[in-house]
């Protein structure tokens, strides 16, 4: 394991773990764990998985070589939902705008957080414990769902905020005070047809009382 450790390390660096003018120095900053940290621009799970594997106790290290290639391919995994997040991010990066101003084409607006959702489920589908896809979903659902409930469409912001595990508490006050507006707005309106349908219906039997008794006035006169 250790051995595999300084080849994916040199790999990784240009240069193998322990440089030494001779062969003494460099068995010396072996035993000694003294090493150049790899460069920021490795992924960290990967300097992580190379630190562990060149660690000085090998109880520290990886069990086994399956191990270690595990790690590798969780790594490989881990890196293709890493890219797939930044695509999606991408997205959303010139759809938050758009969305913020609450006056975006509301189908384009949709088709585009449409793609940035997928992306975002395949990465965590990939890897589940994807903490940046897992908070950049969040906003994005979270964002979407401001924008229909600008739109006077609380219905549709509460059906986003319901696939979320802990949506904004102060977001999710505000869809379910749009919602209560909505019921009681529609019970007015209700209440509005039901006494317009009574007033017509009154006027027509009215109507229908006068016809007759003019009807019944009117025989009399005609004999």
């Amino acid at each position: 394991v250790y051995l595999l450790g300084g080849i994916l390390y040199e790999i990784l660096s240009g240069r193998p773990p322990h440089p030494g003018r001779n062969l003494l120095e460099s068995l010396g900053a072996a035993l000694t764990g003294n090493r150049v940290p790899l460069d920021a621009s490795v992924p960290k799970e990967l300097r992580e998985l190379c630190d562990k594997a060149l660690r000085i106790e090998p109880s520290d290290r990886y069990v086994s070589v399956h191990d270690f290639r595990e790690a590798l391919t969780g790594f490989q995994l881990h890196a293709q939902s890493h890219q797939m997040t930044e695509e999606a991010c991408r997205i959303w990066k010139s759809l938050a705008p758009v969305l913020e101003s609450g006056k975006g084409n509301a189908p384009e607006a949709q088709a585009r957080f449409g793609e940035c959702r997928f992306g975002l489920r395949q990465a965590l589908k990939i890897w589940h414990a994807n903490e940046t896809a897992q908070e950049a979903l969040k906003r994005a659902i979270e964002g979407m769902a401001a924008f229909e409930l600008g739109r006077g469409l609380p219905d549709v912001a509460k059906n986003l905020l319901d696939e979320l595990v802990s949506p904004s508490d102060a977001l999710k006050k505000q869809v379910m005070a749009a919602l209560e507006s909505k019921a009681l707005a529609e019970k007015d309106y209700q209440r509005l047809r039901e006494q317009t349908r009574m007033d017509v219906g009154a006027h027509d039997r009215l109507m229908f009382l006068w016809v007759i008794s003019f009807a019944y006035t009117a025989v009399p006169l005609a004999t």
